[in-house]
């Protein structure tokens, strides 16, 4: 028998984005914030005390990231980034959701999906990124 678990998530963060030729608004390299919804969605074969995972587990690696600075250079001497991001790794939506992937991966030990949307303003007036893992 097969399982499936859906868990959404919000939080709120600050980036900004390097410029780069793929950058069409510069206003991405100011310091800005956003509120992101994550869906995560994981398989099992099989389920541990009746569930696959508790979402607890997975909110908490979520949290991590709520009301951060996912910066990949200090402002001022008062403004730590997020260590994890960096010029060549940059905070955008697609690397903030495989960043969520990797720690569900290593924490909990499962291969999930991972959707994020960058300035969630609802289902119909947002943009989606994902992460999905490369069947093994």
């Amino acid at each position: 028998m097969s399982y499936k678990i859906k868990i959404n998530c919000f939080f709120e963060a600050a980036h900004m984005l390097p410029d780069s030729e793929y950058l069409l608004t510069t206003a991405c390299q100011n310091l800005h914030g956003h509120t992101y919804k994550v869906t995560v969605i994981i398989p099992s074969d099989y389920l541990q005390s009746g569930m696959v995972v508790d979402f607890k587990a997975v909110k908490n690696i979520i949290n991590r990231l709520d009301h951060k600075y996912l910066g990949y250079k200090t402002l001022t001497e008062n403004y730590y980034p997020f260590d994890i991001f960096s010029e060549e790794f940059p905070p955008t939506a697609e690397n903030i959701a495989k960043w969520i992937f990797d720690h569900i991966k290593n924490e909990l030990g499962f291969l999930a999906r991972v959707d994020i949307i960058e300035g969630y303003k609802g289902e119909e007036n947002s943009c989606n990124a994902s992460y999905i893992p490369e069947e093994e």
